[in-house]
């Protein structure tokens, strides 16, 4: 028994080693979000002040601060210097956490096979595999949202069997996590983790439980760990924060969205995109669970409720973005998990199982003709012209760009079209030898080749039009000492982490002409390129010196004469 779970502990370590942790530093840092938190830590860490977070030294209250401490505590092993490997560190580890609290607090709950399963399937999941990459908030709040999810549920499950100790320690480890969940992304914490539970405590005709949830010394913990520095900023900043966070990042961004606004429907597709390859098991165990004729489990009912209670929230908000749902990925892992248990144990009938299968099997299918597509250079163009007019400005500048990707890697990308198309081939075979482990095994490898495959061909190609550092590069050679640079309409974020430098945002093109600055002849302006005819109107003379066509974005440098 102790071999097995060493086995077990082993794979899922080296499947979080290819998905997440291999050559995380080898790419940039590329989006605002990811430059703009790496920056916000670092001014943490040259200030001192970790309280108050501030970006190019303006109080920035968007976001608490927990993944901002994270990634400072992350630079002690790069000499406190933020960069690519402290700032995605935690992301990482997020990830692995994650997949072991899926596996070790499953314990006694589900099969030993069925949490082994679940780990899997939450490490190969696209979307938060991705995610786990990126300097971002989502997978640390995700990850404990989850495990606040999976302590509740194991309380919940053992109860009876449960000293008065060690219900006291079950109730305040899920008050912590809890609380370190809004210390992480704010009240959204609280609403998606209370109400997971008490849609599952209604389901399951329980709701008096909740008062078995209560315990004085875990309120306040929480109240103490996930409010303090909300009440500290309170007496601090006063109004200011208040203003700020709640009433605009919080309040305005969920019922107005001044940005990401998209409509209602908008996660049905992020969802089954971001949760692939799996989603079709995902919504079969659904299925299983709802029309099976014994009641469904109570941890599927749970994880189902927790499922509804995060798509259902963030759909309702006005803003959207895809990481918004990563939460409901581990109880969506658990049911996906327990689909195929119950399948290998001759729980259901086969029909559901088959249908998922097939549809695999056309998707990694399809998938490989898609790569055949982009092979063929006659069958690339055609597709190049038929999608041209919907592509974005970055996508179309992408596009041509992949022809460098596919001559550097035409044995690779041959076999990855072949090991597609034989994966469609082997899970009908599987499923027809009654091999249904052997299903879920196979996707999972498949997705670590993909993996591998994306990080040492893929990713470089596009690095080199996501990030900002040559271009920050350039500017440090061109500029003086501590010159400061004037920003118009482009966001300043990653040239502020790669430049290092001070940055001044205008609010119109027009206040160029109030700037004075000592010590210098010249006003150094980055902005889209198409504004540059504007300073002729303006009767300034300027010389654009170079320019960048990152992400969306045709910035340029340009030099004004004072």
């Amino acid at each position: 028994m102790k071999k097995h779970f060493i086995i077990e502990i082993s794979f899922i370590v080296l499947i979080w080693f290819f998905m997440s942790f291999y050559k995380i530093s080898d790419r940039d840092l590329w989006s605002s979000g990811e430059t703009r938190d790496a920056r916000i830590a670092q001014e943490m860490i040259l200030s001192g002040d970790f309280l108050i977070p501030r970006f190019n030294g303006v109080f920035t209250p968007w976001k608490p601060p927990l993944f901002h401490w994270t990634e400072c505590m992350a630079s002690l092993l790069t000499e406190k210097q933020v960069n690519v490997f402290s700032s995605r560190l935690p992301s990482s580890l997020s990830f692995l956490i994650g997949a072991l609290a899926i596996y070790f607090l499953l314990s006694g709950i589900i099969t030993n096979q069925a949490r082994f399963f679940a780990s899997l399937i939450f490490l190969t999941t696209y979307k938060f595999a991705w995610m786990s990459r990126v300097a971002q908030i989502d997978p640390l709040f995700s990850v404990l949202v989850g495990i606040s999810y999976l302590i509740f549920f194991r309380f919940y499950n053992f109860y009876e069997n449960l000293q008065k100790k060690q219900r006291s320690l079950y109730l305040l480890s899920f008050y912590v996590f809890s609380a370190l969940a809004v210390l992480a992304k704010g009240p959204a914490g609280i609403v998606i983790i209370a109400g997971g539970i008490l849609l599952f405590l209604l389901l399951d005709r329980n709701i008096s439980f909740v008062f078995k949830i209560l315990n004085l010394w875990g309120i306040l913990i929480f109240i103490f760990l996930g409010g303090g520095w909300y009440f500290a900023l309170m007496i601090t900043k006063g109004m200011d924060f208040v203003s700020e966070f709640f009433i605009n990042q919080n309040m305005n961004r969920f019922l107005k969205a001044f940005d990401h606004k998209k409509p209602f429907n908008y996660f049905i597709t992020q969802f089954i995109g971001g949760f692939m390859p799996w989603t079709f098991f995902f919504l079969s165990g659904c299925l299983a669970g709802l029309f099976r004729k014994k009641k469904m489990s109570k941890i599927d009912l749970f994880s189902f409720s927790c499922v509804i209670v995060v798509f259902l929230f963030f759909s309702i908000s006005k803003s959207k973005r895809g990481v918004y749902i990563l939460p409901l990925y581990i109880p969506a892992a658990i049911i996906t998990a327990n689909f195929f248990s119950y399948v290998i144990n001759k729980e259901y009938s086969f029909s559901l199982f088959r249908v998922s299968t097939y549809l695999n099997a056309i998707f990694f299918t399809c998938l490989g003709s898609l790569f055949f597509i982009f092979q063929n250079s006659f069958l690339r163009n055609k597709l190049y012209q038929t999608i041209q007019s919907r592509l974005s400005q970055f996508d179309r500048i992408m596009f041509p760009k992949i022809e460098a990707i596919i001559q550097q890697n035409q044995i690779f990308l041959s076999l990855i079209v072949l090991l597609l198309v034989l994966t469609g081939a082997l899970l009908l075979f599987l499923f027809y030898k009654n091999k249904f482990s052997g299903v879920l095994y196979s996707i999972v490898t498949v997705m670590i080749i993909i993996n591998i495959f994306f990080i040492h061909s893929i990713i470089p190609i596009f690095n080199r039009h996501r990030s900002l550092r040559t271009f920050a590069n350039k500017v440090n050679k061109t500029l003086k000492g501590n010159q400061p640079v004037y920003v118009f309409d482009t966001p300043p974020e990653d040239l502020i982490y790669y430049s290092g430098r001070k940055i001044e945002p205008l609010l119109k093109l027009e206040e160029i002409k109030d700037i004075s600055p000592k010590g210098y002849n010249n006003i150094f302006l980055f902005t889209r390129k198409n504004y540059a005819a504007s300073l002729e109107a303006l009767s300034f003379k300027y010389e654009i010196l170079f320019d960048t066509g990152i992400q969306h974005i045709e910035g340029v440098l340009i030099k004004i004469e004072k």
